[in-house]
């Protein structure tokens, strides 16, 4: 390929050159019985400046090279095809196969195996955003998935192709007609929510507060290995909410009641629920309108003074909706096809 032969290429030039710069160099350098180890100590840093100079320099060479091509809808460089993908549209990953996200958001689901993000060298996690412009491959034995969630560009190569999107999650109480069908099939598929079995969703059925901060979790992609204990006396340990509830609590997204006790099986209300929402955006640096109408909801009155801004971000943000009659009804619980439409909106942002 191109680039493996340009990158042996500068790493060559690379050592003639350093190599010359350190044995010419002024002072003690030139002394004949100077020591190798001298020669390392002293000119390590000057070398290391060297190296990153010529190689940002022949970087940027070839990005002006073939950025052209990477604008171009259809275009291919090397053995990368460029593909412009509508919302819903699905790329199939499998051994040496590797996407670069152009434009637009995509989600990452691995059936199984490991992929890794080269430009990284990381591991990634499944249910994780793609980065623009990094280079995800899948390594041996896997199978994965990338899921666009805003039309946008990719950059395909080896065994990764344009696929049917995978089959839309069916609940037999969420039909077609519903007014939740799209939000609740797109966080299904994104294998953010999940039914009650027996092929119900149950859209009117009550969201936990354990349940609301584990969306938003797998949302973030949160590595759970890395959360162990809960930090409240109320969560126990090796539930599936425990590690989401510690992520959000280190992370100053919830802070539970104050008592040391957080309420996972508690109804969320709709208060707690656009602070929260908030919360969570401004630490996944997802930009929001802060500045509204003014126009304050009939009930202004009695939302908690401690969300009463995060419930106007949220309303002015698109968010989170009134009730009818200009009304909040901030201590009302949401519904489960309510938070799959705002989670959907907060994606589109």
């Amino acid at each position: 390929m191109i680039y493996k032969r340009t990158a042996a290429l500068l790493l060559a030039i690379l050592l003639v050159f350093s190599t010359g710069t350190a044995l010419a160099a002024p002072g003690d350098a030139n002394d004949p019985l100077i020591s190798r180890s001298y020669i390392t100590e002293q000119f390590r840093s000057a070398l290391s400046l060297s190296a990153r100079s010529m190689m940002d320099l022949a970087i940027g060479k070839l990005s002006e090279k073939y950025a052209p091509l990477l604008s171009g809808g259809g275009l291919s460089t090397g053995t990368y095809s460029l593909k412009k993908l509508s919302s819903g549209e699905n790329v199939n990953l499998a051994m040496g196969g590797s996407i670069i996200l152009v434009d637009g958001s995509a989600r990452l689901t691995i059936g199984s195996g490991t992929v890794i993000n080269i430009t990284t060298g990381q591991t990634v996690d499944s249910g994780g955003e793609l980065i623009l412009g990094n280079r995800y491959m899948a390594a041996e034995n896997t199978s994965a998935s990338v899921a666009m969630t805003l039309a946008g560009t990719v950059a395909l190569d080896g065994n990764a192709a344009v696929g049917e999107a995978p089959a839309a999650t069916a609940f037999s109480d969420v039909p077609a007609g519903h007014w939740a069908f799209e939000y609740v099939r797109q966080l299904a598929d994104l294998k953010i929510v999940s039914g009650r079995g027996d092929g119900k969703f149950d859209p009117e059925g009550a969201m936990t507060r354990a349940d609301f901060v584990t969306i938003l979790g797998r949302l973030h992609g949160v590595d759970t290995s890395k959360y162990t204990t809960s930090g409240f006396s109320d969560v126990a340990d090796g539930q599936y909410y425990t590690p989401y509830v510690k992520w959000a609590s280190d992370n100053g997204i919830v802070s539970g009641y104050g008592d040391g006790k957080f309420g996972p099986s508690d109804r969320i209300q709709r208060s707690q629920m656009a602070l929260i929402v908030v919360r969570y955006a401004r630490f996944a640096g997802i930009p929001l309108s802060e500045n509204g109408s003014g126009d304050k909801f009939a009930d202004d009155a009695v939302i908690p003074s401690w969300a009463k801004a995060e419930v106007y971000t949220a309303r002015n943000s698109g968010l989170i909706n009134g009730v009818g009659g200009n009304a909040f009804s901030p201590a009302d619980g949401a519904s489960r096809a309510q938070v799959c439409a705002i989670i959907s909106r907060l994606i589109a942002l």
